[in-house]
């Protein structure tokens, strides 16, 4: 029985992975502004999903009365920040600096994780962290351009990067403490919605994206929202956070070969070496584990 379930967490894992690296692609199709696009998508996404909060919360209800939902309050207004940040700062800078700064992650997730969620690193996810960052600066490492002119999206990046291992460290800590991993995220996505909602008017941005723009919020919503964060955050539940926060970083690999097929976009060389250095990285937090 724990084989099986161990099983199943880590394909639900990878389940997730999958979902999210195809967020990059419809950000890059996608018009819709930055506010709008993360508000449409946690709003959509907390009411498509909020039928099966309800059942668990009926299910699990002399469990649930005593858990405050301002627990998923925090973690939702992070991860607003994060999905918007990482749209305005993604296209102000070019790929290569966008993809190697989001995916620092797992060098600043540790500290996060033992200060709210009192959870250590270990030495061998230390060590797979290492190969997988690895493969990922000989991805992008020959692209990379720091310059004054991609200071503010690299800085954004940056801070796109904190907040999503922030947003992990608070999964980390607060999804454990309901029985249902709906009625955590839930909240979360609503909350995330109304808080881009509040920056839309105080910023005056339109409400509603054009007509042919709701096919990517739409896709956005039911991918690497429904789909990706809300697995990601039952593997946050379930798992170690580094051992997540490392397998995710394998997005690289699905988003390229998706392009490929996709869109015909030739991969680089580097993508062979750093695709076999991440896969080496996460099977070995992985055996570990």
């Amino acid at each position: 029985m724990t084989v099986s379930v161990t099983i199943r967490t880590y394909l639900l894992l990878f389940s997730a992975v999958l979902c999210l690296a195809s967020a990059v692609l419809f950000i890059q199709i996608s018009e819709v502004p930055p506010l709008g696009l993360s508000m449409w998508r946690l709003g959509l996404a907390g009411i498509v999903l909020a039928p099966l909060a309800f059942h668990e919360y009926r299910r699990h209800r002399p469990n649930v009365d005593h858990i405050p939902l301002r627990l998923a309050v925090l973690p939702g207004v992070v991860f607003a920040a994060h999905l918007v940040s990482w749209v305005i700062g993604a296209r102000q800078t070019p790929t290569a600096n966008a993809s190697l700064i989001a995916n620092m992650a797992p060098i600043a997730l540790p500290w996060l994780l033992y200060v709210i969620a009192k959870e250590r690193v270990r030495r061998t996810e230390w060590i797979g962290t290492g190969i997988v960052l690895a493969g990922l600066l000989v991805l992008v490492a020959g692209d990379v351009h720091l310059s004054a002119e991609t200071a503010q999206g690299d800085l954004l990046c940056f801070g796109s990067m904190l907040f999503l291992a922030l947003y992990l460290a608070l999964a980390r800590q607060r999804s454990p403490q309901f029985p249902g991993f709906a009625l955590y995220v839930v909240p979360l996505y609503l909350t995330g919605a109304l808080a881009c909602g509040v920056f839309m008017v105080a910023t005056g941005e339109p409400f509603l994206p054009v007509a042919g723009q709701w096919k990517w919020v739409v896709a956005l919503t039911f991918i690497p929202t429904v789909l990706g964060h809300s697995l990601l955050n039952y593997a946050m539940k379930r798992m170690r956070g580094q051992v997540v926060a490392v397998a995710s970083q394998t997005q690289f690999i699905f988003a390229g070969t998706a392009a490929y097929f996709l869109f015909g976009a030739t991969p680089a060389l580097t993508f062979y070496p750093a695709s076999v250095l991440a896969i080496v990285g996460t099977l070995f937090i992985l055996r570990r584990s």
